[in-house]
């Protein structure tokens, strides 16, 4: 029926209404097992006058007013009278539907984890570039990156990164990366089939595994670096912006032995903070360029707390038997040249990861 048909359509709604709930009773008794489906809260006893069909034949009674004045694309140019009998065909799922209605009528409208697949997802967007529904397009962009939202939770950080890499949303896109890091081991043969899978878009999914492993390799690279600036306090390059010094570092014994070694605070900073860094983002890391972190346990216990014999052999095998004359030094006597000594590390390694940090 074309636009000139629909218009003729007459009489009050409580007489299209019973129109409308008429021929649905004729199509179930002369079409046994076939009926019409409306989604809840959508249907004839609803209040609605303009059907709506989604693409999986789906109908949904609006108020016409709600139509006209938060989702006028999809009644056309120029829009037709409110009609309960010809529907306005909605090229999306029943899904997409419901929560495009829901959000322009103020409704709550999160939706269920469980719907929340890439294809459920991408529809959203289509639909709201395609009916200028900009308002929904913002909702749905900050939703990609929320931790605690539905669509996130549904699609996860790799997906929300490539969605957001696929339609250029900058801010959101560089908070998707963030929600990556750490979800992700480069190491494992799968990582890069786990990440296409997850992120069609074939650039989207190669740009994401660059930057991953360009920050993985820096991070280890800084890490690893015991004798150059700036782990390395001795380094020509510190001067005299950068307070700390080697001697109030390092106890008398350990320097003694580092012409051969590196102290072990240094060794057991830098491998516990690598980890940190590689598995949480660098603005989530503060703490580990603060001195409380180079004296907690990761067991929880303080540095000098009590402990059993059995507990304190394992922790000293593994963090490295650390000089405890040198970690008093750092802790207790000066703890304020550690992290002017910490903070330049941390300045060198944002700039060397940028966007990356």
């Amino acid at each position: 029926m074309d636009m000139s048909e629909r218009r003729k359509t007459t009489g009050s709604v409580s007489d299209r209404l019973n129109l409308e709930i008429g021929h649905v009773i004729i199509k179930k008794s002369s079409q046994p097992g076939s009926s019409l489906v409306y989604s809840p809260g959508f249907g004839p006893s609803d209040g609605g006058d303009t059907l709506v069909r989604s693409s999986d034949d789906v109908r949904f009674m609006v108020r016409f007013p709600v139509l006209e004045s938060s989702f006028p694309r999809l009644l056309g140019n120029p829009p037709g009278p409110p009609s309960i009998i010809v529907p306005i065909d909605f090229p999306y799922s029943s899904d997409v539907l419901l929560l495009i209605l829901k959000f322009i009528s103020n409704q709550p409208f999160q939706p269920r984890r469980n719907e929340c697949t890439n294809s459920f997802v991408t529809d959203c967007f289509e639909a709201a570039d395609r009916y200028k529904l900009f308002s929904l397009t913002a909702w749905l962009r900050s939703q990609l990156v929320l931790s605690d939202s539905a669509i996130y939770l549904g699609i996860g950080a790799i997906s929300a990164y490539g969605l957001c890499s696929m339609y250029q949303f900058r801010p959101e896109k560089q908070q998707a990366f963030r929600n990556c890091i750490g979800q992700i081991n480069l190491e494992d043969e799968s990582a890069v089939d786990t990440i296409s899978r997850k992120c069609p878009n074939y650039q989207s999914a190669l740009e994401l595994v660059g930057r991953l492993a360009r920050r993985s390799m820096i991070i280890a690279q800084v890490f690893s670096s015991f004798h150059i600036y700036p782990l390395d306090s001795r380094s020509s390059y510190w001067d005299k912006h950068h307070p700390a010094v080697y001697n109030d570092l390092t106890c008398k014994a350990c320097r003694s032995e580092t012409i051969f070694q590196v102290p072990s605070w240094l060794t057991f900073w830098a491998h516990r903070a690598k980890k940190e860094l590689l598995m949480t983002p660098g603005g989530d890391c503060d703490h580990v360029f603060r001195v409380e972190f180079l004296g907690r346990r990761w067991t929880g216990f303080e540095i000098f707390g009590a402990e059993d014999e059995v507990r304190e052999a394992g922790r000293l095998d593994d963090e490295y038997n650390m000089c405890q004359d040198c970690l008093k030094r750092n802790l207790l006597d000066n703890p304020s040249f550690w992290e002017d000594w910490a903070a330049v590390v941390q300045s060198e390694l944002k700039e060397k990861l940028a966007d990356e940090f």
